[in-house]
């Protein structure tokens, strides 16, 4: 008989607990920063991704079950915009972190593409 796993002890217990580490981080200037936050577990490829305006005291939050590492501020067309950021996954995903939201593209022929997306695509996740 298998036993199933009913909460959070038992599990951290089998696997481990969720650490959050800082993976990366980004400042557009002394005002605006992106963070990236995940976690060493295995069994859990998930990254946070955090944007604040740290003059409005205004935080994004964006959950990827991908694994990112970096991340880089997107230069803007005028210093009155808010900036935006760009990560990449360990698997080949991209995302676009803006104001408006997020988009979320594939580069052909990594491990994210699928076999019913050949190309490229683009997907919108919109939010605060």
């Amino acid at each position: 008989m298998t036993d199933a796993v009913d909460d959070d002890e038992d599990f951290e217990e089998l696997y481990g607990a969720w650490e959050a580490t800082l993976h990366a981080a980004g400042m557009a200037d002394d005002r605006y920063f992106a963070l990236l936050i995940g976690g060493p577990r295995w069994d859990d490829p998930h990254t946070i991704i955090l944007t604040r305006d740290a003059e409005a005291q205004t935080f994004s939050r964006l959950d990827v079950r991908r694994e990112l590492r970096g991340v880089r501020v997107v230069p803007r067309a005028d210093d009155a915009s808010e900036p935006s950021y760009v990560t990449l996954s360990l698997n080949g995903d991209i995302y676009v972190i803006s104001p408006k939201g997020a988009e979320h593209s594939i580069i052909p022929g990594t491990q994210a593409e699928s076999d019913d997306a050949p190309e490229a695509w683009v997907h919108r996740v919109t939010g605060p």
